[in-house]
């Protein structure tokens, strides 16, 4: 019987190590562990593997607006709405960074990846979280970045991090609130 209660308890503080404190969800940790496994099944499947990198725009200036705890029910409150908003039980939203998300979209092209992406940016502008200095009716918004690959030796998950980054780097660059992709 004791064995079973520490093992129990042992399950439970594993989980909890892959949960974010703030917004419970998954975190980067998790996110790390799930796409190296997506990514190893989709290279055994010959299957395409996209990944989503989402941020929240001018986050800085919420927390200074709002303070930090209203800045954490932001991050709550978006998080919970990106998980809703992924349909499928692969599907994983993580919190990536302080104000950044990301997705893993197994067998996800990249056309279906953007159009997740778009979905997601309009639902956390329906939500309407208050943001004076918001360029889009004072309302929170994100800027996301999207990649796909198809997994083989000749290609890495650092690479298709890197071209999601750089594909929300370039959504930031062109005036936030917008999805843009690389493949």
């Amino acid at each position: 019987m004791e064995d079973k209660v520490v093992k129990k308890t042992e399950n439970e503080q594993e989980e909890n190590s892959l949960i974010d404190k703030v917004t419970q969800i998954a975190n980067r940790h998790k996110f790390n562990e799930v796409l190296f496994q997506e990514w190893e099944r989709a290279k055994r499947n010959g299957a395409i593997l996209s990944v989503v990198i989402l941020e929240v725009d001018l986050f800085n200036d919420y927390n200074d607006i709002y303070g930090n705890l209203q800045g954490n029910q932001c991050l709550t409150i978006i998080a919970q709405a990106i998980q809703q908003n992924l349909k499928r039980p692969a599907d994983l939203v993580a919190r990536w960074s302080e104000d950044e998300f990301a997705c893993v979209l197994p067998e996800t092209d990249l056309r279906g990846a953007t159009f997740i992406g778009e979905n997601l940016r309009k639902a956390i502008i329906n939500i309407g979280i208050p943001h004076e200095i918001s360029s889009y009716e004072k309302s929170a918004t994100i800027s996301v970045g999207v990649a796909s690959m198809i997994p083989s030796r000749y290609n890495s998950i650092e690479e298709m991090l890197k071209l999601a980054e750089k594909a929300l780097c370039s959504a930031k660059e062109s005036g936030r609130n917008r999805v843009e992709s690389e493949c």
